[in-house]
């Protein structure tokens, strides 16, 4: 039991309180405010960055990213040390915390000398590096712009205290600026896969879902030509799609366990294993599927051949659950009619990548009857353990040089995504630096896919601001204002001077 020792005061000490602030001119309640963290002063660094522990687990690069930008607000050079340096406060990075949630962050004045930037691991306390950089003014415009507003005084209030976490675990997207890797790191945004910077702060992407049957699972053709009573029946010509599988053939099944098998063999570990049907690829039209086929009909009497795609999961889940209990098998749900009510469910360990290709993607998520029903649908079967995720398309994939006016629905799809529990979320933008605002876009997907909660004009207008700035100068685009006093490398100092007060 945790006990809490109160001490009271004896009548006359209340008496020498009041007196007090009486005499002193302060109110009996009021206590002084901490002074201010001071960060930088007239351009000079009045703190050294260490990053915990040295450079374990890739921190030099937050503290690095730090240096630079906060170099780039006060005009100062920052010191990265491996440990405090005499006369200097501390800036720690990475200091030890226990979050509460994944990718959780915090920023936090400790006490008069150490001011902590820290969270869920590395990429946590990467995460809470940008998060105070962004309160003190920075805002990340483009992948070669950043806008860092000069000030004499750099500091926080001597109280300060963030802590923050996404609503949306995963929050990846794909465009032509996903090779800026730094630059997609700063927005906080996942996608950089294979990158080594990348995959120091644990950025490689957890989840697994592409056109799995046919590009992962039996793409040896020999067996296409061995076993094509294997894939997909199609009665309009007589042939067979080699993108999607005969659902109701049991050898098929045994091949594609054995494969699996396999794969999870050499990847111990993997969270997650696409089982999802080829682009552009058909169902199975033969007796037997077409007789499972009429087991789900909608709610208009129509069958719903996107049941195979739960048919095929659920078996391969059942059959892995035991010894993979830890893997989460993903289908790509782009039917845009399901199954009436709930007759058909979905397994424990199976999740469904909801691509609602039919929606008019001019219009908020939530506008469009058929793909509300369609994703509320799968909301509504889908485990608990394993809500849907959301592959959204933001751009016209005609033409990415062509205007597309969805720049003010996202903020509306992000808050219906929440409201029904979706907590990842992949979406296809412009595969073009160039283009419809594409940058802009993408800072905007970055901050609401954190916080669909929050204010979308106001975001706009902020980076609005930010963005101009980069026109009114007459530096290049590339360039600060105020050239940036390089980081320093991560060093012990063997002396240091104490900064001028």
């Amino acid at each position: 039991m945790h006990c809490t020792t109160r001490v009271r005061h004896p009548a006359w000490s209340n008496f020498i309180l009041l007196a007090a602030c009486f005499v002193f001119g302060a109110p009996l309640a009021a206590r002084a405010a901490a002074p201010d963290f001071v960060l930088a002063k007239d351009g000079r660094a009045q703190a050294v960055i260490v990053p915990y522990g040295g450079d374990t687990n890739g921190l030099a690069f937050a503290a690095n990213e730090l240096a630079e930008f906060l170099g780039r607000l006060s005009g100062a050079a920052f010191m990265v040390a491996e440990k405090p340096v005499p006369g200097y406060k501390t800036l720690l990075v990475g200091a030890p915390y226990q979050p509460s949630e994944e990718q959780e962050l915090r920023v936090r004045v400790k006490d008069a000398s150490t001011l902590e930037v820290t969270g869920d691991g590395p990429l946590g306390a990467l995460y809470a590096a940008y998060d105070l950089l962004e309160t003190l003014g920075c805002v990340f415009v483009s992948h070669d712009y950043t806008y860092a507003p000069t000030t004499n005084l750099l500091a926080v209030a001597g109280d300060y205290a963030k802590g923050d976490a996404p609503w949306m675990k995963l929050r990846n997207i794909w465009t032509e600026l996903e090779s800026h890797v730094p630059y997609m790191m700063r927005l906080r945004l996942q996608g950089a896969s294979g990158d080594p910077v990348w995959n120091k702060f644990g950025g490689k992407r957890v989840y697994a879902i592409n056109h799995s049957i046919g590009g992962i699972w039996f793409r040896d053709r020999e067996l296409r030509k061995q076993h094509p009573e294997w894939f997909a029946y199609l009665r309009k010509g007589d042939r067979r799609s080699f993108g999607w599988v005969c659902v109701s053939n049991e050898e098929m099944y045994q091949q594609l366990f054995k494969e699996i098998a396999a794969y999870l063999g050499e990847h111990p570990g993997i969270p997650e294993v696409s089982v999802a049907i080829g682009d552009c690829s058909a169902f199975c039209e033969c007796d037997k599927c077409l007789a499972e086929v009429e087991k789900y009909r909608d709610v208009g009497g129509e069958d719903v051949f996107s049941c195979q795609y739960l048919i095929l999961a659920n078996r391969v889940a059942k059959h892995f659950a035991r010894d993979y209990p830890g893997v989460r098998f993903n289908i790509l749900a782009y039917g845009e009619r399901q199954p009436s009510g709930n007759n058909i469910t979905m397994e424990p360990n199976v999740g469904a990548f909801v691509a609602e290709l039919w929606r008019n993607h001019g219009l908020p998520a939530d506008c469009n009857p058929r793909g509300a029903y369609c994703m509320q649908h799968i909301a509504a079967i889908s485990p608990k353990s394993n809500p849907p995720y959301v592959w959204e398309y933001q751009a016209n994939f005609r033409d990415f040089l062509i205007p597309f006016p969805n720049l003010k629905i996202f903020a509306q799809s992000a808050r219906y995504y929440k409201r029904l529990g979706v907590r990842a979320i992949m979406a296809q933008n412009q595969y073009a630096k160039i283009g419809d605002l594409s940058e802009m876009k993408l800072w905007l997907y970055a901050k609401l896919t954190w916080n669909p909660d929050a204010d979308q004009e106001t975001l706009i207008d902020t980076y609005l601001k930010a963005a101009s700035a980069a026109t009114a100068s007459a530096t290049r685009r590339s360039q600060p204002t105020r050239p940036p006093p390089p980081p320093s490398r991560l060093t012990t100092p063997s002396s240091a001077s104490a900064p001028r007060r």
